[in-house]
C-alpha cells in the first residue's frame, strides 16, 4: 500500500510503522552502502526501489539525494587522484547534472504508479546489460565524444526515477577504465547530479524540511556500509559481488513491478 507524498508523507513515516520502516530503510541503505564501497556502485539499485514500495516514487527519489551527495563526495575524494581523463569527467558530469534537472520535472509530472514501473524496467535493463557481458569497446577519446549525449539521458533518468546505472554505469563500462578510475568518474557524476537535484527538488516542493532531515538521517547506514564493502571486495571476487548484485536487482524489480501494477 503506497503512501502519498503530500504534507502527511513524514508524519505518516512516524505514525504508521515509525520503527519498523526505519529499521528496513536502514538495512536497505547499508546494503546498498556495501555494494557501492565494493562496486563503486549498487547504492540506489537497493534503496531507491525499497522506499519505493514501502512509500512511493517521489519519497524514494528525494530521499535518495542526500545519501547521494555525502557518499560520492566520499568515494570521489578518495579516488580522484586515479582520474583517467578530466575533460570526460567533466563532459559527462555536467550533462548528467542537466539532465538531473530536466528529470525532476518528469519526476513531478508523472503517475506514481509508471514512475515505478519505470524505475523496475530500469533495473531488469541493468541486469540483462550485465548478464549479456558485451563485449565492445570504446577508446577514451570516442567516450569523451559521447560523453554529453550519454550523461544527459542518464541524467534525465536519475532524476525522474532515481536510476540512472543502465545508462551511465553501462556507458562507462564501455571505456574498460580501471576500477579507481571508473569510481572516481561515477562518483563525480553522481556528485554533479545531486548537488543539482537538491535545489531543484526545494524548487519543486518534493523536498520539505521534515523529508530533507529523514534522508540526512538515510547518510548514516549508507555510510557504514561503504567500507565494510570495501573490506569484503579484498576476500571476494568481483564476479561474487556481481552475483549477488544482479539477484537483489532481478528479485526486488520483480516485486516493485508487482506493487505498482496491483
Amino acid at each position: 500500500m503506497l503512501i502519498a507524498l503530500p504534507e502527511i508523507k513524514v508524519r505518516k513515516i512516524v505514525d504508521m510503522m515509525a520503527v519498523d520502516a526505519i529499521i528496513y530503510i536502514s538495512c536497505a541503505f547499508f546494503l546498498g552502502g556495501l555494494l557501492k564501497g565494493a562496486t563503486g556502485v549498487g547504492a540506489p539499485f537497493v534503496a531507491v526501489p525499497v522506499m519505493a514500495m514501502l512509500f512511493d516514487a517521489q519519497f524514494a527519489v528525494a530521499c535518495f539525494v542526500m545519501p547521494n551527495i555525502v557518499t560520492n563526495i566520499v568515494q570521489f575524494f578518495q579516488t580522484r587522484t586515479r582520474v583517467a581523463s578530466w575533460r570526460l569527467l567533466w563532459k559527462f558530469g555536467l550533462a548528467g547534472a542537466s539532465g538531473a534537472v530536466a528529470g525532476s520535472f518528469v519526476l513531478v509530472s508523472v503517475s506514481q504508479q509508471w514512475l515505478m514501473l519505470t524505475i523496475s524496467a530500469l533495473m531488469l535493463a541493468f541486469v540483462g546489460w550485465r548478464i549479456a557481458k558485451p563485449q565492445l569497446k570504446l577508446s577514451l577519446s570516442a567516450g569523451i565524444a559521447g560523453a554529453v549525449p550519454a550523461g544527459f539521458i542518464a541524467g534525465m533518468l536519475q532524476g525522474a526515477a532515481g536510476i540512472s546505472a543502465p545508462v551511465s554505469v553501462s556507458y562507462l563500462s564501455l571505456l574498460k577504465l580501471e576500477r579507481s578510475a571508473f569510481i572516481a568518474t561515477i562518483s563525480f557524476f553522481f556528485l554533479a547530479m545531486g548537488l543539482v537535484q537538491l535545489p531543484a527538488l526545494i524548487q519543486l516542493g518534493v523536498i520539505t524540511s521534515e523529508l530533507f532531515y529523514f534522508s540526512c538521517f538515510a547518510i548514516l547506514p549508507l555510510l557504514g556500509g561503504m567500507p565494510a564493502g570495501a573490506f569484503l571486495a579484498r576476500f571476494a571476487s568481483a564476479e561474487q559481488f556481481n552475483l549477488l548484485l544482479l539477484i537483489i536487482l532481478t528479485a526486488l524489480a520483480f516485486r516493485l513491478a508487482i506493487s505498482a501494477i496491483f
